[in-house]
């Protein structure tokens, strides 16, 4: 967001502009650049089939302009998206920016075959994911990002990115890359951070249900360990994990159904009846596969 606003304050380059993103971030994205860059129209081209009709159509209307579109890596993957890729490959983008960038590391994937043919000026890749020692990887990142530079497909690049010689001079090679890639590092967060503040409280548990149940977790644990349970020892883990979400609320945790009388569970019986009979899994989802898919589910979930 601060480089669109510097392209348009300083250079005149107010867009059209292209975010891929995955789809569960398209509305904070979205959220952020209203209230970062009010001026700048976005739009995002995301929902039904029938509503992207709706979206290109008003987007090809000479009255209609936007500076920054907001979309899915979705329409890149799937073969029945082939006339939003259609409508993308029209356009000329000033800068496409790629979030989570480290779902085009695959050089060989569809995915990267697509998303590399949209036209643009510049290319930004953002990722949280560091690439380590996958060298053959940060390759791809960089060959998409600048293709006239890291050519895809050249053998001797390819060869000198993963032979053993490379991964022994991994240092060497990351410091050749250092113009091309700009790291957020701690070092640098922590000056704009104030003075990190513990507060430790003690809470007493909720006496009464909590209370029990956190003793429960712990007895039925010891009785396991006592009867010789061999894997009571691999389960410890799980058993601290029980215990913070109980800490944190008895409903987090599997209690109220998973009560058996005569070793069946009947209120979990009359759930899955229930939940099959609305169709809440899909009218396909049958009264085994739902018992399956709500196993692990804690009371709070089951409730809902």
């Amino acid at each position: 967001m601060a480089l669109f606003a510097l392209l348009d304050k300083r250079y005149g380059i107010k867009g059209p502009h292209l975010v891929v993103a995955p789809g569960s971030t398209l509305e904070n994205w979205r959220r952020e650049l209203r209230k970062w860059l009010p001026d700048h129209a976005v739009a995002v081209y995301h929902g039904s089939q029938d509503e992207r009709h709706k979206i290109r159509r008003r987007m090809r209307s000479h009255h209609y302009s936007v500076d920054v579109i907001l979309t899915t890596y979705t329409y890149f993957e799937r073969a029945s998206s082939g006339d939003d890729r259609k409508f993308f490959y029209k356009q000329n983008f000033a800068y496409v920016v790629y979030d989570e960038a480290h779902a085009i590391k695959n050089m060989k994937s569809s995915r990267y075959q697509r998303l590399i043919k949209i036209s643009c000026d510049r290319r930004l890749l953002l990722s949280g994911t560091p690439v380590q020692n996958n060298l053959n990887e940060l390759l791809a990142l960089m060959s998409f990002c600048m293709p006239k530079v890291f050519k895809a497909g050249d053998e001797q690049l390819i060869d000198y990115f993963t032979s053993e010689k490379a991964k022994k001079q991994l240092k060497r090679i990351r410091k050749a890359l250092t113009p091309f890639i700009l790291r957020r590092v701690k070092a640098d967060v922590l000056k704009a951070l104030s003075d990190k503040v513990e507060d430790v409280r003690m809470v007493k548990l909720q006496k009464g249900t909590q209370e029990k149940l956190y003793n429960s977790i712990i007895s039925e644990y010891k009785q396991r360990k006592l009867a010789g349970d061999v894997a009571a020892t691999g389960d410890a883990q799980n058993i601290f994990v029980k215990l913070r979400k109980a800490s944190n609320h008895p409903l987090l945790v599997r209690n109220y159904f998973g009560r058996t009388v005569d070793g069946v569970d009947r209120d979990m019986k009359k759930l899955v009846k229930t939940l099959a009979d609305l169709h809440a899994f899909g009218p396909a989802a049958s009264e085994s596969m739902i018992e399956k898919e709500i196993a692990s589910y804690c009371d709070w979930q089951l409730h809902l």
